[in-house]
C-alpha cells in the first residue's frame, strides 16, 4: 500500500498548502523561549508576547515589574472590559495571579483586522519573567479545554476569535530557527518565523508528515519507541507517555521521565565516542568548552543521532532522526569570551514527555487544530554547523500494538464529593442516636438500682418493726 503512504501528503496539500496566511517573525534568547509582537487595546499598546503551544491562557503584564520594559495600561484602553474575577496560573515553572477581562487583539505588521478576546492581566507573578528575556506576556496555542478561567466565566481564545471572523483557517505554523551565531557576540538571538492560516512552502523542504493529536487539550502525541543511535531503550511505550507526551515550544529542552531519562543518559554515553567528560556534563548541570579554533562539527560528530518514532495512524509511525546539533545547546561561558560551549539539553521529568524547542528547531511545525493533528517537515532554516547532517524525518513505517502506548494512570478510587458529605452527615446521626441510647440506658440503669434501694430500706423497715413487736 506504497502509494497510500505517498499520497497523505499530497492530500494534506489539497486542504491547507493554500495562500490565506499571515507570516510574523519570531525573536528571541537562547533558553528563553520565542515571541511576538502583539497589539492590545484601543489605541494599540505594542507587546511582546512568548508563544507557548504547551498552555491556552492569554496574559499581559499590567503592573510595574523592574525587569520588564513595559506593561499593558488598562486604563489607557477604551475597549478594554473587565469581569472583576480573579484567576491564578501555575507552570512548570514560574507562576502569576491577577484578574480576567477582555480587549480587542492583533498581530502587529500584518494584515489581519482586530479581533476581541480574552486575556488577563497579570498583577503579581514569581519566577514567571526571565530578566533579559524581552518579552512582557503569553499566549497559550492550545486547545480551550486546558484553559484556567474563574467558575462561570467562559474565556475566548485569540485563535477561535480570529477563525471566527473569517480571516485565517484555525490553525498556525512554526518555525523556530535557534540561534544565529552564538560566538560572534553577547547579544545572541534567536529567530523563526510563526505563520497564522495556511502552510508556507518556503519554511519547509520534502514532504510534510502528518502525526496524530491523541488528545486535544495539549498537543498530545504518542511516542512509540526512542532510539540513541540504532539502539532502543527497550522500556514500555506506556513508560514512554507518562503521563503524556506533547509538542511544547514554552519548554527549552527534551524532557522524559524519570525511568526514560535514565536509561537515554546510560545509552547516550555509551554510544558516544567521547570520554573525557563528567557525570555532570551528561547530567546538564555543566558545559563541555572548547576553543573557538576548534571546529564544532567535530565535536558534534562524537553524539549519535536520536530516533524520535511517533504515531500517525493506528497503523503508521513516523520517524524523527534528531541530530546531535538539537540535543546539544550552545551556551554563551559565564568566565570565557575565547570558547564554545555545548549543555546537554535532556532533562527528566515529573510531568511527562516534553519535545521542547531544542527538538522543534530541528524541523517546520504546522498545526492543524480543525482537523487534529500536526504537519512536521524538515525546516528551510539555516544550517547552525553545515558540516553536520542535519535532523531528518521520515515515513511512513508499520506501526503495531500502539494501543498499550497510551499511559493510564492507576488511580485510587475517590469518593464524589457528596457522598463524603453523606457519609459525615449519616455518622454524625450515628454518633447523637448511640449517644441518646448510652444516656437512656444510664438513666435505666439508676432507676432501677434506685428502686431496689428503697424496696431494700422497706424490707429492713419491716425487720424492725417486727423486733420492736416482740418486745
Amino acid at each position: 500500500m506504497q502509494w497510500i503512504q505517498d499520497i497523505i501528503p499530497l492530500m494534506c496539500c489539497v486542504f491547507i498548502c493554500h495562500s490565506a496566511s499571515d507570516v510574523y517573525r519570531l525573536q528571541g534568547k537562547p533558553a528563553g523561549g520565542y515571541y511576538i509582537e502583539i497589539e492590545i487595546g484601543t489605541p494599540p499598546q505594542l507587546f511582546n508576547v512568548l508563544l507557548d503551544t504547551g498552555s491556552s491562557n492569554f496574559a499581559i503584564a499590567s503592573s510595574y515589574n523592574p525587569i520588564l520594559s513595559t506593561y499593558f495600561d488598562s486604563s489607557k484602553s477604551t475597549s478594554f472590559t473587565t469581569s472583576g474575577q480573579s484567576i491564578q496560573v501555575n507552570y512548570t515553572q514560574g507562576h502569576w495571579e491577577g484578574i480576567v477581562g477582555s480587549d480587542v487583539i492583533n498581530f502587529a505588521g500584518g494584515n489581519l483586522t482586530a479581533v476581541r478576546a480574552s486575556i488577563s492581566l497579570i498583577q503579581e507573578s514569581r519566577e514567571f519573567f526571565e530578566n533579559g528575556s524581552q518579552w512582557q506576556g503569553i499566549l497559550g496555542l492550545a486547545y480551550q479545554s486546558i484553559t484556567i478561567s474563574p467558575d462561570g466565566y467562559q474565556p475566548t481564545l485569540l485563535l477561535n476569535s480570529l477563525a471566527l471572523s473569517g480571516q485565517v483557517p484555525n490553525s498556525f505554523s512554526m518555525q523556530l530557527c535557534g540561534p544565529r551565531d552564538i560566538s560572534d557576540n553577547d547579544d545572541v538571538a534567536t529567530g523563526g518565523n510563526f505563520t497564522l492560516g495556511d502552510v508556507d512552502r518556503t519554511q519547509y523542504t520534502g514532504s510534510l508528515y502528518s502525526v496524530l493529536v491523541v488528545k486535544e487539550r495539549y498537543y498530545q502525541l504518542l511516542i512509540t519507541d526512542i532510539k540513541v543511535g540504532n539502539t532502543s531503550l527497550g522500556v514500555e511505550c506506556a513508560e514512554l507517555n507518562k503521563d503524556k507526551t506533547i509538542l511544547d515550544s514554552g519548554t527549552t529542552n527534551l524532557r522524559l521521565p524519570t525511568k526514560v531519562y535514565s536509561k537515554f543518559i546510560k545509552m547516550l554515553k555509551l554510544k558516544s565516542n567521547i570520554s573525557n567528560l563528567g557525570d555532570a556534563f551528561w547530567y546538564g548541570t555543566d558545559l563541555a568548552c572548547f576553543n573557538h579554533s576548534n571546529d564544532a562539527s567535530s565535536f558534534y560528530n562524537q553524539f549519535p543521532v536520536i530516533h524520535l518514532h511517533i504515531l500517525s495512524t493506528a497503523q503508521q509511525e513516523v520517524v524523527l532522526y534528531v541530530s546531535p546539533v538539537q540535543y546539544l545547546r550552545p551556551v554563551l561561558p559565564l568566565t570565557s569570551t575565547d570558547k564554545d560551549c555545548y549543555k546537554v539539553a535532556v532533562a527528566s521529568s515529573s510531568a511527562g514527555t516534553v519535545i521542547g524547542a531544542v527538538i522543534m528547531e530541528g524541523y517546520f511545525a504546522y498545526f492543524d487544530r480543525e482537523n487534529g493533528s500536526v504537519l512536521l517537515a524538515e525546516t528551510t532554516c539555516s544550517p547552525r554547523t553545515p558540516s553536520v547532517q542535519p535532523s531528518t524525518i521520515v515515513g511512513y513505517f508499520p506501526s503495531s500494538n500502539t494501543s498499550s502506548c497510551m499511559y493510564i494512570a492507576k488511580h485510587n478510587k475517590v469518593l464524589p464529593t457528596y457522598a463524603i458529605v453523606l457519609i459525615v452527615v449519616v455518622s454524625l446521626i450515628l454518633v447523637v442516636l448511640l449517644s441518646l441510647l448510652i444516656v437512656n440506658l444510664i438513666c435505666k440503669l439508676k432507676h432501677r438500682r434506685r428502686r431496689r434501694m428503697q424496696s431494700d430500706t422497706n424490707f429492713y423497715n419491716l425487720v424492725d418493726n417486727s423486733f420492736d413487736t416482740e418486745y
